[in-house]
């Protein structure tokens, strides 16, 4: 499946995911709403014209992703090869209507509608929370224990999970997932904080390195591996082109210039615009934007860190400026980043043929 493949196939699982909240809110909100949140409410909450207060956001949504695209500079031409058949080659147009399709259902989903959804699913557990819990152990007793190899293993996965569900039936009380969340939520408040902004800051930072540390340290057991097949070659080859001097420089200003954006998106978060409200509306949001950065999992741990932290600012864009400026920003962001890598590519591209020696006669 070529990456244009894949990327129409996950805007449509963006567009599933986001309607179906969408018919649950109108549908479900219209007759019960136990959160009281409307996920259209915070449309446009600043005080400027739409003009001033991109002038206070833009730096974030234009400056950042331009510099960031134009690290492609530091890539060889081995990886460059190798990006063929990724995302990157597809056409700039189709690149922007992916940054745009992102930035619409990715704010009204993430930072609007999956909020009410989620403090929906919060509420319907613990009001019903014996029940939800049932047929959790029921579905998790169904799906391991026919899969066990012996008969002794089936009955000892089955009184397992048995004695699991009885010992936490005997633990019920109402406010246990209220409990649960909440010590998430005083968590992140602590992470926010601005005595701990530092610390944690710091701590990213050192995680950064070890990381990298490690990378380095191991790519030669990763260039002693024998490919069996064209793929894996393929991979070695990629493995090998990523520990050269340009491309360790590339990773190294990358990453460390990802980490700086997000402790410097953390720092501008106003706590109150995303902790200031009733501790369920504070748990739909934090969840929401935790699921926004696990969404990004296929770009690594890293990617997972820069997308949760720039799904904490954006939540501060929405709540503080409105949803309308998140949308903005998300959809400028993406552009521009996408346009950035294109236009270097294309550069590149256009430049390389002719540096190559003529022939002579």
């Amino acid at each position: 499946m070529s990456a244009k493949d894949k990327a129409k196939r996950e805007m449509k699982h963006q567009s599933l995911v986001l309607a179906t909240a969408i018919v649950v809110y109108f549908f479900v909100g219209n007759f019960w709403n136990p959160t009281g949140f409307d996920p259209l409410g915070y449309w446009n909450l600043s005080k400027m014209g739409f003009w001033e207060t991109m002038r206070i956001l833009w730096p974030i949504a234009v400056i950042v992703p331009f510099l960031l695209g134009q690290l492609d500079w530091l890539n060889s031409s081995l990886a460059d090869k190798l990006e063929n058949g990724k995302f990157i080659r597809t056409p700039l147009p189709f690149k922007i209507l992916r940054a745009s399709f992102a930035g619409i259902t990715e704010e009204l989903g993430h930072r609007g509608f999956y909020i009410y959804f989620i403090m929906l699913i919060i509420t319907l557990l613990n009001e019903h929370l014996d029940i939800s819990i049932t047929l959790a152990f029921a579905f998790a007793f169904s799906q391991v224990v026919p899969k066990a190899k012996t008969a002794m293993a089936r009955i000892l996965y089955g009184v397992t999970i048995l004695a699991a569900y009885l010992l936490l039936r005997n633990m019920i009380y109402p406010d246990l997932v209220y409990d649960i969340l909440g010590s998430y939520v005083k968590t992140y408040e602590w992470i926010l904080s601005p005595e701990n902004r530092l610390t944690i800051g710091t701590a990213f930072m050192c995680i950064w390195a070890g990381d990298s540390l490690l990378r380095v340290t191991g790519i030669n057991n990763t260039l002693k591996f024998l490919p069996r097949n064209r793929a894996e070659a393929k991979k070695k080859a990629f493995m090998k082109e990523l520990f050269t001097p340009s491309m360790v420089l590339q990773q190294l200003v990358f990453t460390a210039g990802l980490l700086g954006l997000n402790f410097w998106m953390i720092t501008q978060t106003n706590p109150e615009a995303v902790l200031g409200g009733q501790p369920l509306l504070v748990m739909g949001i934090t969840l929401s934007f935790f699921r926004f950065g696990m969404v990004h999992s296929y770009q690594g741990w890293l990617g997972v860190l820069g997308a949760f932290f720039f799904g904490i600012y954006m939540q501060h864009v929405a709540f503080t400026y409105g949803l309308q400026y998140a949308i903005v920003v998300h959809v400028l962001y993406n552009s521009v980043l996408f346009a950035s890598e294109h236009i270097t590519q294309g550069i590149k591209d256009w430049i390389k043929p002719r540096m190559i020696p003529q022939e002579a006669d």
